[in-house]
């Protein structure tokens, strides 16, 4: 390849004529009248099948903005049911996890009198 440098000058300019003078001399070609139908059936046969995803049939062919909602609707049943059957909070849950400390025992008692209050 030739530098810049070593490119007379003018060259660029002749070199624009020549091809404008053979573009004017370009005499165009006419397709045939089915061409494009033609280009259209080989197109279409040389095509490869589409790839059928099995999550995309059926039940499964949903957008994402209706998965988001299914989602959301979800989430607020099951927080609405686990709220409703889920057992009512403990009134004294230092009864349960240690007997011991309730009141009228030993060490509930002393409990009471180290803390100021019955427990």
């Amino acid at each position: 390849m030739k530098a810049k440098q070593d490119i007379p000058a003018g060259a660029d300019e002749r070199a624009k004529r020549l091809l404008a003078q053979k573009m004017q001399s370009w005499r165009g070609l006419e397709p045939r009248p089915d061409f494009e139908a033609r280009v259209w059936r080989r197109l279409a046969a040389a095509a490869p099948a589409p790839a059928e995803r099995w999550i995309r049939r059926g039940w499964f062919d949903v957008s994402p903005a209706w998965a988001g909602a299914a989602a959301v609707l979800v989430a607020v049943v099951v927080g609405v049911a686990a709220a409703r059957w889920s057992p009512p909070p403990l009134r004294n849950p230092l009864a349960i996890s240690a007997p011991a400390l309730q009141d009228q025992t030993l060490t509930g008692n002393y409990l009471a009198l180290v803390t100021g209050g019955a427990r």
